[in-house]
């Protein structure tokens, strides 16, 4: 919810639909590193560890 709010704050200063878009795509990628850093601890974790 609160990056809609930011993103509407945003077209609302900038008044470009362009900019809340690069926001959206800016924040993608650490999401994404973060999911792929998580299920790789929960791999380790259930197979316990690396032979």
């Amino acid at each position: 919810m609160l990056v809609i709010i930011t993103a509407w704050q945003l077209y609302d200063i900038t008044h470009s639909v362009c900019d809340p878009g690069l926001v959206g795509l800016a924040q993608f990628p650490p999401a994404f590193t973060l999911c792929l850093v998580a299920s790789a601890m929960w791999l380790i974790a259930m197979t316990g560890g690396p032979s």
